[in-house]
């Protein structure tokens, strides 16, 4: 087991070299009274703090790593952002960047060994603050004035309000279109008769086109939602909390009303009674969280499957403004069947 885990502390601290992507890094010292500076520090990929223990796992291996929770304690840590913002424009954004600078800062001056490593991290949070605490603005990856950031919105705004008396878009004809959002994935928009929203991929050329449809950045997209919504609930769920949502779990039967880019809008479905007859009814709206596939299931489609239940989901309706709806998270036996009549 010595062995095991001296591999493990090799290959993490010769993989932060190169990889600020780590979740953090960590120093382990074999007793509470050795020093500081003879710690042994590694990179984790994932951390879960247990009553007793802190597990530790690693990237690409198998194996975790408990370390024991002592007063006062043999090991410590500092997280590190998941990744750099691609924007910041206001306070909020910068603040994650300075907690993170702090936090680090007095860990390194903790445990001098590790300035080695997150001296290329603490770096580029530094740069960022100091651009930001100038007056500039970061967007897209680049750092630009406040004037030209209000000039590009001001651009923005005026191609996306954009008002057609007729528009016709993916074979449909739409009167007083106005769009109200777009991402690499969809247009969403109101009109005359209510609001919708569109895959770019299914819009005819001039308009894919005129949105700057690219498949590349799409699956990107739709991969970062993916991995955020993952991450998301890792965060949120121990295992303790999974096996309890488990034993909860139950069959649901629902219609389908919207599909959004982390999940579907449906309704569940029901049996009622009228003059000695079953007749089958929708029920209240419900946020479906990691179904099998969801991009690819229309509007009216019946799905099937075990599902717990798990708070509550904000979501921005086709009209551009925002509702919450209560929450099932999708466990297993997901099946499609045929369209809602």
């Amino acid at each position: 087991m010595k062995l095991f885990t001296s591999l493990l502390f090799a290959l993490a601290f010769l993989s932060c070299e190169n990889d600020l992507a780590a979740k953090g890094i960590a120093a382990l010292k074999k007793q509470h009274f050795h020093e500081n500076e003879n710690a042994k520090v590694f990179v984790f990929e994932n951390l879960v703090v247990m009553p007793r223990h802190v597990r530790f796992t690693f990237e690409n291996q198998p194996r975790p790593y408990l370390a024991k929770k002592l007063n006062p304690p043999i090991v410590e840590w500092v997280e590190l952002l998941p990744q750099f913002h691609k924007e910041i424009k206001d306070d909020n954004a910068i603040a994650q960047y300075k907690k993170s600078l702090s936090e680090c800062e007095a860990f390194t001056k903790k445990y001098p060994q590790t300035k080695k490593t997150l001296s290329a991290y603490m770096k580029v949070l530094n740069d960022d603050i100091n651009q930001y605490d100038q007056g500039f603005l970061k967007v897209d990856e680049k750092w630009i004035t406040n004037e030209q950031h209000e000039l590009i919105q001001k651009e923005n705004t005026a191609s996306l309000m954009e008002t057609r008396t007729k528009t016709t878009m993916n074979g449909r004809v739409y009167y007083d279109l106005k769009v109200t959002s777009i991402t690499p994935h969809k247009i969403s928009f109101i009109h005359r008769q209510g609001g919708n929203s569109v895959k770019l991929a299914d819009l005819e050329r001039d308009l894919q086109k005129k949105y700057n449809y690219d498949p590349i950045k799409e699956k990107e997209y739709l991969a970062q939602v993916k991995k955020a919504r993952i991450e998301d609930l890792k965060k949120k769920k121990t295992a303790a909390e999974w096996e309890k949502k488990l034993q909860s779990a139950a069959e649901e039967s629902l219609v389908v009303s919207q599909v959004l880019e982390d999940g579907l809008l449906a309704r569940r479905m029901f049996q009622k009674k009228i003059n000695r007859t079953y007749h089958t009814r929708k029920g209240a709206l419900w946020f479906i969280d990691g179904f099998p596939d969801s991009d690819k299931i229309v509007d009216g489609r019946i799905i099937r499957g075990t599902f717990y239940y798990d708070g509550r989901h904000s979501y921005v309706t086709t009209e551009g403004s925002k509702a919450t709806v209560p929450t099932m998270v999708y466990v297993r036996n997901g099946s499609v069947g045929k369209m809602w009549e």
